[in-house]
């Protein structure tokens, strides 16, 4: 095998490995009803947490729209718990990172 063919391969051995790396790194936190990684302000929480999951629609005012949007959604509390929730306790949408834009970013 030609020298640049094997390099060739090592490196799209490399590349493929960071992928599974960034998957293996975004894929806990996706919410697959957003198909996005969502982190959001929960009233009772210190800090914003991941909604796993549950669809949240907002609306044209840039606000939870609470009538359209799913009435309970699942976080990840601060000890990785999973944790249903209300919506009337989700105070906003902190971040809504599309899942490709996730993975680029961990790769």
């Amino acid at each position: 095998m030609a020298p640049r063919n094997r390099l060739s391969m090592e490196w799209d051995g490399l590349i493929s490995q960071k992928k599974q790396e960034a998957e293996q790194a975004v894929m806990p936190y996706v919410n697959p009803k957003m198909n996005a990684v969502v982190t959001a302000v929960v009233a009772g929480y210190d800090t914003p947490v991941q909604l796993i999951y549950g669809d949240i629609k907002l609306g044209e005012d840039g606000f939870i729209d609470r009538e359209t949007s799913d009435q309970t959604v699942v976080i990840l509390d601060g000890e990785g718990k999973r944790v249903p929730v209300s919506i009337k306790y989700v105070e906003e949408l902190e971040e809504n990172i599309p899942v490709t834009e996730a993975m680029e970013q961990a790769a």
